[in-house]
């Protein structure tokens, strides 16, 4: 079935209501096409969510045995992972309660057409988001590390915050900074690495055609996606390390 773009009023999109929308979507493609595609958005969400979680915990696992100076191989960093996955989405899903509970307070808004509750919803949705971010990963560390359970590890993290509360904010910033900093440097990375395909891509576009430029424009995406990837693996890889030491220094 084609999508008749034509028919819609763009005009009025800005006063439509969620409810709207659907019945929209609805009379374009039916309710089971929109069922499908909320269950294959669902499930891609999911499985990299989770995946990254898993990323994170093998990652945090490896680093304080590495800090520790313990001999470990890669496989058990994975297998720990494994192991401590379930704990670790336990402490997700209740650190996301709020979240949860704050989004339908903004989806009811917006679907209401009442624009200071969305507002207030919104604030709160950002001042929580900051609040987590500030504590979430020396969470993380009592699950990880300490072994602790999800509830035991939540109330020490915090209790954790609070009583390195100078120190921590002066990590968080420092965090911050370099995150800025790796962010640049990477910036620059992308740039010196691209300009070398531009410069092939035009002459080959003006000595062998556009089909060759297209080629290579689909080698330069594919070499750009697999360094992003790296670089963003390092950076990550980098901060967590630094966040880890804090940890065990402060602790």
């Amino acid at each position: 079935m084609v999508f008749d773009f034509d028919k819609i009023n763009l005009s009025n999109i800005g006063e439509m209501s969620l409810a709207n929308l659907f019945a929209l979507l609805n009379d374009r493609i039916g309710s089971v096409g929109i069922s499908y595609m909320l269950i294959l958005g669902a499930f891609v969400f999911s499985f990299f969510t989770i995946l990254s979680i898993l990323s994170r915990v093998s990652m945090l696992f490896g680093l304080s045995r590495i800090i520790a100076k313990e001999k470990s191989r890669f496989g058990c960093f994975f297998k720990k992972g494994l192991f401590l996955l379930p704990k670790v989405l336990a402490v997700e899903v209740i650190l996301a309660l709020p979240l949860a509970i704050s989004l339908s307070f903004a989806v009811v808004a917006v679907n209401k057409s009442q624009e200071i509750l969305f507002l207030v919803a919104v604030v709160l949705l950002a001042l929580y988001g900051i609040f987590i971010n500030l504590f979430k990963h020396y969470v993380y560390c009592f699950a990880v590390i300490e072994n602790l359970g999800p509830l035991v590890a939540i109330s020490t993290g915090w209790k954790f915050f609070k009583s390195k509360f100078k120190n921590l904010i002066l990590a968080k910033l420092l965090e911050w900074g370099l995150w800025i900093i790796l962010g640049a440097g990477s910036l620059l990375v992308f740039v010196l690495a691209f300009l070398p395909f531009i410069l092939l891509g035009v002459f080959m576009y003006f000595w062998l055609g556009s089909a060759a430029f297209d080629y290579l424009m689909v080698l330069a995406v594919i070499f750009l996606a697999g360094a992003f990837f790296l670089v963003k693996g390092f950076c990550v890889t980098f901060i967590q390390s630094f966040l880890t030491n804090v940890y065990l220094n402060l602790k």
